[in-house]
């Protein structure tokens, strides 16, 4: 899936920054790699070309697969799996809801970090927006504004 993901993100933003990002999740999210999932992918019911995602979420100790294909992934190929299926923008909502501080810096952090693309609050908000998260957009914004208001 990684590798799919690279290629993926490569004709999005580029070679180099594609394997940043990649680096990056696997750095923060070391034990989010899942193998021995192979033979289970008989088995899952989804769209044929997500099988081995599903078979992945179901292998591990995943509760939620994050997707903006969510039509590959009706709820009678989860139903017997206890894994919920949801939307990146509702995901980042309920993530938000949790600790709402704490994904304001992150995201704060990586707004800072763009170097050759300087970012306000507000492109911030309208690159989150444009990527199909419109929700968790309009309710990171004021957060970020208010961080940017303290640097």
């Amino acid at each position: 899936m990684l590798t799919e993901l690279r290629k993926n993100l490569s004709i999005r933003v580029g070679e180099e920054r594609a394997v940043r990002r990649i680096t990056a999740m696997t750095r923060a999210f070391p034990d989010a790699t899942v193998t021995g999932y192979e033979s289970l992918i008989e088995d899952m019911t989804c769209d044929e070309k997500d099988c081995h995602v599903l078979a992945a979420a179901d292998h591990s100790l995943a509760q939620t697969l994050v997707t903006f294909n969510l039509k590959d992934f009706p709820e009678s190929s989860t139903s017997s799996l206890n894994i919920d299926i949801k939307h990146p923008d509702v995901f980042l909502l309920d993530v938000f809801d949790l600790d709402p501080g704490r994904v304001a810096q992150v995201g704060y952090t990586a707004l800072r970090s763009y170097k050759e693309y300087p970012q306000t609050p507000e492109d911030y908000a309208h690159m989150l927006q444009r990527s199909g998260l419109p929700q968790f957009a309009q309710q990171i914004y004021p957060a970020l504004a208010a961080l940017d208001e303290q640097d």
